[in-house]
């Protein structure tokens, strides 16, 4: 009966979602790992430059519509040419990954500028 137990408990626990923590944790290693933190400062919080926005804080949505914006050539104002390169081959998942991780950082207001 135990093992019985054990496997029906395993097949749950697979087919539950991936939890928060994780999708944090993983927009963050994806921030970093595009070099999001050089212009926009570690955790978005501070601008590295003046003219690049604070962005931790901001409601996903917004961040997430910024994201796509810019890797598809619709925005093209600001800086936007600077961060296409980077941000070309990340696909929308990515984009929505790193938008939830900004989004669940502490509004960063006007620090930094």
């Amino acid at each position: 009966m135990s093992k019985i137990f054990t496997i029906a408990l395993a097949c749950i626990l697979a087919s539950l979602p991936m939890n928060l923590a994780w999708a944090a944790s993983s927009g963050e290693d994806l921030y970093n790992e595009y070099q999001c933190h050089v212009c926009h400062g570690p955790k978005g919080a501070t601008s590295a430059q003046k003219g690049y926005p604070l962005i931790a804080g901001q409601e996903t949505s917004y961040l997430y519509r910024q994201l796509l914006d810019i890797r598809d050539g619709v925005r093209e104002n600001g800086r936007s040419s600077v961060m296409r390169p980077q941000m070309h081959s990340l696909s929308d998942q990515d984009l929505q990954t790193i938008a939830d991780y900004l989004s669940a950082l502490p509004w960063s207001g006007n620090q930094g500028r």
